[in-house]
Order: C-alpha cells, then sequence, then structure tokens
C-alpha cells in the first residue's frame, strides 16, 4: 500500500543575509526567541496557516536574554511569514521531530509574527 502524496520542509533553500548568532538578538528591542514549538503537523499545510504552542522560548529585551516564555503561540502563513525574514545565523542547529531528526536549520530573524498570549 502506498501513501498519499503530501507536503514537507525536504530540501527547502532559504538565501538572505547570514549573521553570526549572537549578533542577531542584540539588535532587538523585544522579541521571543523560540526554540521549540508543539503541534506543527495540526496545521492546515497546504494552505500555510499555522498556529503553534512555544514549547521552549525566551522572552529577548534590549538584545539579551531576560526570561522564559510561557503560554504562549505564533501564528500565522507560513508562506506569508516566510516573505518576513530579516536575517538568518550562521550555525547550523539540529531540527528534531519527536522520535526523528528532520535536518539542520540556522535560526531565522524574522521581522515580525502574530504571537498569542502573555
Amino acid at each position: 500500500m502506498e501513501d498519499a502524496p503530501s507536503i514537507d520542509s525536504t530540501n527547502m533553500l532559504i538565501s538572505g543575509l547570514n549573521v553570526p548568532d549572537d549578533d542577531l538578538i542584540k539588535g532587538i528591542e523585544r522579541g521571543i526567541y523560540v526554540d521549540s514549538v508543539m503541534g506543527a503537523h495540526t496545521g492546515n499545510m497546504v494552505a500555510g496557516e499555522c498556529s503553534l504552542n512555544i514549547s521552549c522560548g525566551y522572552l529577548i529585551e534590549n538584545g539579551r536574554f531576560t526570561g522564559k516564555v510561557m503560554d504562549a503561540m505564533v501564528a500565522g502563513n507560513i508562506y506569508e511569514t516566510f516573505k518576513n525574514i530579516s536575517a538568518m545565523g550562521t550555525r547550523l542547529e539540529p531540527m528534531d521531530a519527536i522520535f526523528y531528526s528532520i535536518g539542520y536549520s540556522p535560526a531565522v530573524l524574522f521581522k515580525e509574527i502574530s504571537v498569542v498570549g502573555k
């Protein structure tokens, strides 16, 4: 039995300004560093709509980590969100799904993204 074709992030390439990872957060007045999310499998992958629980995130104020983010989500359209990339880091980090690795990615700085929560 074969599975139906589906959309995935395999071999996705993003080009843009590369900045050392430490310099990415230095210029952020107020933002969130999202290390991991939950619920990526529940979005509408064809339309790109998603709302993801931030399972591990940190508040950035004046270019410094100042606390842990809890009870928050990022939401929006992934296709539109990826049009708002300001810069990317230079260090590749592993991206892990629940039971397996799905590749490597640099840190990505978005100009804006919708955040819901405290």
